[in-house]
């Protein structure tokens, strides 16, 4: 989405409109997954977050001092809300990350799936957002509420780790 457009609709959205509301998230939704995903590790547990991050979203917008960070408005809200639902539940099932399904490249994608499960939280949410959300590491940061330095230094120790664990998988 243009940010003009999301800047135009989430003027729309805080005045009340929720088409554009509706818009917005829509945009956004799979960002919000992944980030959930990422904390949660179950499917029907991220589903409920992000719902529950929709509805607290809506409420507090008009709280939104600068409508050019929605969606990362909107991610930190959805991480808050996960890793307030981890301290309720105490869930334990594995992190599936959606990666393109392609019959070639099967278990170097169940290899990175391992590496990236093999990560700490924090670790692995900042690896999602940035490999699989493109998000950058200004908008992490701000998301996770955490200096872009430790983003980066979390990145980068992501990727000496899962260069390490990837060096043990056969792929030939």
């Amino acid at each position: 989405m243009e940010a003009m457009e999301a800047l135009r609709l989430t003027d729309m959205a805080a005045e009340g409109d929720e088409q554009a509301f509706a818009e917005l998230v829509r945009a956004s939704s799979r960002t919000l997954y992944s980030a959930a995903r990422a904390i949660l590790r179950s499917d029907q547990d991220a589903q409920d977050c992000v719902q529950e991050a929709i509805l607290k979203g809506w409420e507090k917008l008009p709280a939104l001092r600068d409508r050019r960070y929605f969606t990362t408005w909107l991610t930190r809200i959805t991480i808050n809300t996960a890793i307030n639902m981890t301290r309720k539940r105490r869930s334990s099932a594995p992190l599936v990350i959606d990666l393109p399904a392609r019959d070639e490249g099967h278990e170097e994608r169940l290899d990175i799936r391992r590496a990236v499960e093999s990560l700490d939280m924090k670790t692995r949410v900042c690896t999602v957002l940035f490999y699989f959300e493109d998000m950058t590491t200004a908008e992490i940061a701000q998301a996770i509420g955490m200096r872009e330095g430790t983003v980066r230094s979390r990145l980068f120790r992501a990727r000496a780790k899962l260069r390490n664990v990837l060096e043990g998988y056969d792929h030939g």
